[in-house]
């Protein structure tokens, strides 16, 4: 005791040490706990120390491809959300390129338009053959139509029957006439009965001297207009590409089944808080159709009000996941058979010496 005074008798029974042993102080005791265990595996067989051995090395065989899987699972779903980010920004760009190059158009087509819209180039047709040389300039306009100040047609690059009624009451005319937008106006997709097919209308207003409306100049453009483009990307067959104006509208799509033109998002949840609470995004969905998770990333558009969007099918971002996983399995399963047959090898060998 600390004080040198003996505060009992210290003895350890006779039972407990034999002749010739050292007395126990702490540090034995304290590191005797695995002695036991030692002393009870020394002490089995030969086939059962062997037998136990393979079956844990099996055990690490499928611990270490667990491990990996799930690794390989993270690092796989990260990539996909980034491919998504990235289709996105490469369909954001594009669609800056060609709406740049339409708005461009239109407005060099304005100003033309304040000198030409009364004069006998209008009359003798001459414009409309100008309209059909510079509207061939950019792949994605399928015509231009120019419209009077009390929407009459002036001048078409391709034969399209106006709705009836004229474009007097169409909404992006009454747009421009009510001076609520001097820049691109970009219009809901309509079906033409004339064309046989849907368009998106991108227009811009007419201005005479003094800044008074003198009508509209509009350029016709498919929802197929990213076919071609998307089809060189290399992306799988069940990816789809939208755009789609602020407001919920589809503009656009590829597959062209996938969403309608004029379609109505602006109910769904997930695309009212893309517009209002951030900028750009990748999220985990679900298609309604099939109900199969989806990847699905957007972008809005600053310069424009439009959102770009890019989905792919979550089994598909997966199956070079899964497809290498299969590899792994097979693997591990030869690895763990190895273990287990050369411990009974090894087995039949003692049993055969003994």
């Amino acid at each position: 005791v600390p004080n040198g005074l003996v505060k009992g008798p210290l003895f350890y029974p006779i039972s407990m040490i034999e002749a010739g042993e050292t007395m126990p102080n702490a540090e034995s005791t304290h590191f005797s706990w695995y002695r036991r265990p030692l002393k009870y595996v020394a002490d089995l067989r030969p086939e059962y120390t062997i037998y136990g051995t393979s079956f844990a090395l099996a055990l690490a065989f499928f611990a270490l491809f667990f491990q990996s899987a799930w690794g390989d699972y993270r690092h796989t779903l990260k990539e996909s959300y980034i491919t998504a980010g990235s289709y996105n920004k490469i369909l954001e760009e594009y669609v800056l390129r060609t709406l740049g190059a339409i708005d461009i158009l239109l407005a060099g087509e304005a100003e033309h338009a304040k000198i030409h819209l009364s004069s006998a180039e209008t009359r003798h047709g001459a414009y409309g053959h100008r309209l059909v040389q510079a509207t061939n300039a950019i792949p994605a306009i399928w015509g231009r139509v120019v419209i009077g100040q009390d929407g009459v047609l002036l001048a078409q690059s391709r034969p399209l029957s106006p709705p009836p009624g004229g474009y007097s009451e169409t909404p992006f005319f009454r747009t421009h006439r009510q001076g609520e937008s001097e820049g691109l106006f970009i219009g809901a997709p309509f079906y033409s009965p004339s064309a046989e097919r849907w368009f998106v209308g991108f227009s811009r207003r007419l201005s005479c001297s003094g800044g008074r409306f003198c009508g509209a100049i509009l350029a016709l453009v498919p929802p197929g207009f990213m076919k071609e483009f998307i089809a060189g990307m290399n992306v799988s067959p069940d990816s789809l590409f939208a755009l789609i104006r602020s407001d919920g509208v589809v503009l656009a799509s590829e597959p062209p089944e996938s969403l309608k033109p004029g379609e109505d998002l602006s109910g769904n949840s997930l695309f009212s808080r893309i517009i209002y609470l951030t900028e750009s995004g990748v999220y985990e969905t679900t298609d309604p159709a099939t109900g199969r998770a989806r990847i699905s990333g957007f972008r809005r558009l600053e310069a424009y009000p439009l959102v770009v969007a890019f989905s792919l099918d979550f089994h598909h971002a997966l199956a070079g996941w899964r497809e290498e996983q299969e590899w792994k399995l097979v693997f591990t399963l030869v690895g763990a058979l190895l273990s287990l047959a050369m411990a009974q090898l090894l087995v039949r060998m003692i049993r055969a010496r003994h």
